[in-house]
């Protein structure tokens, strides 16, 4: 069988048996066993589930190091709730083990690291120096990776620097590359906002004031505000300072919107108002 055939079968059972923080005894077997056919000097149980392997080449040269994580993921605390149907997507490798699944693409990672080491074995007289293959337990918990390096075996080893990566909805046959750090993590953070219906000062002669709040979307890291365009998602009863007859007028906090946006007669550049839990009005940007 060819080698990549190989490896996605390795990946789809890898997948079809999801191992837990901690608990990844089958994943480590299966890559140990693949590893030793290969012909590199292997170390189990390494900071718990963790496996090392060495691959020395032909000539002297530096210690590089490979790094892939093995864990899954608890899914029913991790996944967002599946379609009203119902129905998971399954060809023939989901996840057999009820409420655990790979949904961080660790079972990728390990299959590619794996696939790594062995195209690298079959070629190892052409390589230089020493080539050690790190398969680390419990990542989401953000646990092992301590556990392996206080067993002292990674600093005997000595690597000059270490290489991973983290599958990504790229193009198949992209690889891409960022400075620094790169898809740490994912959170949720659901926001609610309490507040009291209070009436406004009318939009227009005759109307009545709207006791609605206004809402926005944001980053859950940060809030921006800013004095330039913008195209705002206005209230159904709140005043366009823009098409005021008077012109743009003050905002709560003193300020005033763009006036080279206003007076072009569009809505981008004004700003919207909207009254926090605190009871500060602060202004409202659409992002």
């Amino acid at each position: 069988m060819p080698l990549d055939e190989e490896l996605i079968a390795l990946r789809r059972e890898i997948h079809r048996r999801p191992e837990l923080a901690g608990e990844e005894r089958e994943t480590a077997g299966l890559v140990a066993e693949q590893l030793r056919a290969a012909g590199l000097e292997v170390t189990t149980g390494v900071g718990g589930h963790g496996v090392v392997a060495v691959l020395d080449g032909s000539a002297d040269g530096p210690t590089v190091a490979y790094r892939a994580d093995m864990d899954a993921v608890d899914a029913t605390r991790n996944v967002l709730p599946f379609p009203r149907s119902g129905r998971v997507h399954d060809e023939g490798f989901a996840s057999r083990v009820p409420g655990v699944a790979h949904l961080c693409g660790h079972d990728l990672h390990t299959a590619i690291g794996v696939g790594v080491a062995r195209t690298l074995a079959r070629s190892s007289d052409q390589a230089r120096g020493r080539l050690v293959f790190v398969f680390q337990p419990a990542e989401e918990p953000l646990r092992d990776a301590r556990a392996m390096l206080d067993t002292g075996l990674v600093q005997e080893l000595a690597p000059r620097e270490f290489y991973a990566l983290h599958c990504s909805p790229y193009p198949t046959g992209t690889i891409a590359v960022s400075p620094g750090y790169g898809l740490p993590g994912l959170d949720q953070v659901r926001i609610v906002v309490p507040g009291a219906r209070r009436r406004r000062p009318a939009s227009r002669p005759g109307s009545r004031g709207s006791a609605r709040s206004g809402f926005r979307r944001t980053s859950p890291r940060t809030e921006r505000t800013s004095t330039r365009c913008w195209t705002p998602t206005w209230p159904r009863t709140a005043r366009n300072p823009c098409r005021s007859p008077r012109g743009p007028s003050r905002g709560p906090t003193g300020s005033r919107p763009s006036a080279s946006c206003c007076a072009s007669g569009r809505r981008s550049g004004c700003r919207t108002y909207a009254r926090g839990s605190s009871g500060s009005r602060r202004p409202q940007v659409d992002t």
